[in-house]
């Protein structure tokens, strides 16, 4: 928990505050990342919005519903809606960091391709999730991060490795995808929360082109 106590707590529909996702983003979202800014610029920066689409995909049952609804609410749940995609947003108060985590169904039929490959053409990121108790992860990884390559190659790719607390090996798992350029690989368990501090190694974008992503979730 972080020790400035002027931030405020505020829970409202799928809208946390920063005290229950701060040590994941806090390192680069801090307000001393901005102390080479004099103090105008640094107000005009904290009052403009950051805003960011993350399309959250996987391998059926690593979970990444769990890390959505982790990262935006705090909570752990197993229930998975599947027939459409579902929207968790997370808001960072203290630096005006908003972001979409858009939980996106597996290619069932043309359409959900159709609504899958429209979410990611306007994402800054997309997190692949699987599960490291899977043996099989690696070929459908890949599928993933192909069609997301094809689809928007601007899009950052995160790997993450999720189900830890199921997990006795210490397997290397992104040597199988580093050809890739994969920069960032995360093992965590969305269950108990555990690891999920590495993601404070993600460096959000400062330029980059956003848009709302209308009539999908």
């Amino acid at each position: 928990m972080s020790k400035n106590s002027d931030y405020k707590i505020i829970i409202q529909d799928d809208i946390i505050s920063l005290h229950s996702i701060e040590d994941i983003f806090s390192p680069y979202c801090s307000k001393s990342n901005f102390s080479f800014l004099n103090q105008n610029q640094q107000q005009q920066r904290f009052n403009e919005v950051h805003e960011y689409n993350i399309a959250v995909m996987g391998i059926s049952q690593a979970g990444q519903t769990s890390l959505c609804k982790r990262l935006s609410k705090n909570t752990f749940s197993k229930t998975k809606h599947t027939t459409k995609q579902d929207k968790y947003v997370a808001y960072l108060e203290s630096v005006n960091v908003k972001l979409n985590l858009y939980d996106l169904v597996g290619m069932r039929n043309q359409n959900i391709i159709e609504e899958n490959q429209t979410v990611i053409s306007g994402s800054q990121y997309a997190f692949i999730v699987f599960s490291v108790v899977d043996p099989n992860w690696h070929q459908q990884v890949i599928n993933w991060i192909s069609f997301v390559k094809c689809v928007n190659k601007q899009c950052a790719i995160i790997l993450i490795g999720n189900k830890t607390d199921l997990d006795t090996n210490t397997v290397d798992y992104f040597d199988p995808v580093s050809k890739w350029e994969i920069n960032t690989f995360i093992k965590c368990s969305a269950k108990t929360g555990e690891n999920l501090q590495q993601i404070n190694n993600i460096q959000w974008l400062e330029e980059y082109d956003f848009e709302e992503i209308h009539g999908k979730c």
